[in-house]
């Protein structure tokens, strides 16, 4: 059991816990350990003096120390602990400061019962279950000043917290926030995306979960990235969903996802490196280097004709009409470059024809897909021998 994390906490004195940290370690001097150790003696427990000292007997066993468990245990309501897991085990579906309360209840006892055993081995001392009760009740209110946790607003953290002398705790209050959850239109899916990083970065995994327009569910998906971000998880989310989208002929569909940082990745063009890379090895070659990440995402379903929205919560950031607007922007800026590559509009129907159509694709997927969108936009979607080469929105 790893204790480090246990032992070693704020609302711990640290001359408590480095002694309990002794009895987990069993750095003690306790008769079996010194016959381990080649000592020739005679064992006794020095409170019963019935049976061999060890630490577990001193610590759970003895008549004496279960006196004081049982005291301990009236209070808290528990049986008496007879290993270190049993007390954690104890408090664990308990409130926080009861958990805190009782844990740092048994830590005082382990070491007095510890320091009891010193006294009286090696000073005469007396073994009187009185004096170590008190003993445990003034170092509990001298530590509550280092307790933080909330408790429950029920009769047992308040007797508790009564019994042993302590000042009531904060209780957490609990707000009750009304969640819409909005379906997708009729013929709609809904893909729920998220993803999550522990230690950010750190081991990270992603889940989808699929609705249709009349909530019913899909598929779920989930899967595990190594070692990531929370933004690439949730980025990566997003792609899988809309990979999976894809290969079952799913073609209107709405990504739902909490991460503004996302949100903000794809109207900001701004995607992560291996956004592109995923959709050049999923939609096949040609898809080459472009400037316009965003663009080189959206391309696949637009050119399967589906019809695409991001919501952050219930409201809609982006959509198809959005990108038909960002496109138009774009093109503007790009007049000069189409015109010094293909010509004018007049001379695209010859460049786009299908024996040059796999060229252009392999020279450059930006200036393809500039073609494509600027035709649409002009109205001439369709014309001439273009074909299915003027279909890419």
């Amino acid at each position: 059991m790893k204790w480090a994390k246990r032992v070693w906490n704020n609302f711990v004195h640290p001359s408590i816990a480095s002694n309990v940290w002794k009895l987990v370690r069993n750095i003690t001097a306790t008769d079996d350990n010194m016959k381990k150790r080649k000592f020739q003696l005679a064992s006794r427990c020095i409170f019963c003096k019935k049976e061999e000292e060890t630490r577990e007997h001193i610590l759970w066993y003895c008549n004496f120390s279960e006196i004081v468990w049982k005291w301990l245990g009236g209070i808290f309501s528990f049986r008496n602990p007879r290993s270190f897991g049993e007390i954690l085990q104890y408090a664990s579906q308990k409130s926080p400061a009861v958990k805190e309360v009782w844990i740092l209840t048994s830590f005082i006892a382990m070491k007095e019962l510890w320091f009891l055993r010193n006294e009286c081995l090696y000073d005469n001392g007396k073994c009187d279950a009185l004096v170590i009760k008190n003993k445990i009740l003034k170092t509990i209110s001298e530590s509550d000043i280092r307790m933080k946790a909330m408790m429950w607003n029920i009769q047992y953290d308040l007797q508790v917290l009564k019994s042993l002398g302590l000042k009531s705790r904060k209780v957490k209050s609990l707000i009750v926030k009304e969640v819409f959850f909005t379906l997708p239109l009729p013929g709609q899916i809904l893909l729920c995306c998220d993803g999550a990083s522990r230690g950010n970065p750190g081991t990270s995994r992603y889940g989808i979960v699929g609705r249709d327009s009349n909530g019913g569910f899909i598929i779920p998906i989930s899967g595990g990235l190594g070692i990531s971000t929370n933004y690439y998880a949730e980025i990566y989310a997003v792609i899988i969903a809309g990979e999976w989208a894809i290969q079952n002929d799913f073609f209107n569909i709405v990504f739902r996802t909490n991460s503004m940082a996302v949100i903000h990745a794809f109207i900001n063009q701004k995607l992560p490196w291996f956004a592109i890379a995923r959709w050049r090895k999923k939609k096949g070659k040609g898809k080459a280097a472009v400037k316009e990440v965003c663009l080189v995402f959206l391309h696949p379903f637009f050119k399967r004709g589906v019809d695409f929205e991001i919501y952050f919560g219930t409201r809609k950031y982006f959509s198809k009409e959005d990108v038909k607007v960002l496109i138009a922007n774009q093109l503007r800026k790009l007049k000069t470059g189409i015109k010094k590559l293909v010509g004018e509009t007049q001379e695209i129907h010859k460049v786009c024809d299908e024996q040059t159509k796999d060229k252009l694709v392999d020279m450059s997927g930006l200036v393809y897909m500039i073609i494509g969108l600027e035709l649409r936009l002009n109205g001439k979607e369709g014309q001439g021998q273009t074909g299915g080469a003027l279909k890419l929105i």
